[in-house]
């Protein structure tokens, strides 16, 4: 995790990179809700975060809540691309002029009642699969 956040907070940083330890810091929370600030306030000067993993290994009800948050008006109204499929892609799947993004919230409250019923799933259990799952993934962004 250390390593993650070293060059998402350098140089090299990029959204996946923040994404992964977003994933990571799960795993001890609360004792990373520190560094999960440092990342939300990345985010938020930022304007957007996309990582499209984030439904795949996202459980805590603290992180889901606050990326709620975020994305409302009084949350600074941020651009998230967590969706499994990009926001982009499906608002270009979308054929009614007005109102093109409002499908897209919708999936976005459904995604999000659905992962707070994920939050009781073992933590260790999921950072263990994501490490397996996506050993090439993270083997990439460390190089």
């Amino acid at each position: 995790m250390t390593c993650f956040k070293d060059r998402a907070f350098g140089g090299k940083s990029s959204d996946s990179l923040l994404g992964h330890t977003l994933v990571l810091l799960q795993y001890d929370w609360p004792n990373h809700a520190t560094l999960f600030s440092q990342i939300i306030k990345k985010i938020q000067k930022q304007g957007s975060f996309s990582f499209n993993l984030f439904f795949n290994y996202i459980i805590n009800v603290d992180i889901l809540e606050e990326f709620s948050f975020i994305k409302t008006q009084e949350g600074g109204k941020i651009h998230l691309d967590i969706l499994p499929i990009s926001t982009s892609a499906i608002a270009q799947q979308r054929t009614v002029t007005r109102g093109v993004n409002k499908g897209v919230t919708e999936d976005f409250k459904q995604m999000m009642e659905k992962q707070i019923k994920r939050s009781e799933e073992n933590h260790e259990e999921l950072i263990r699969q994501f490490l397996k799952d996506e050993r090439t993934l993270l083997l990439s962004a460390l190089v």
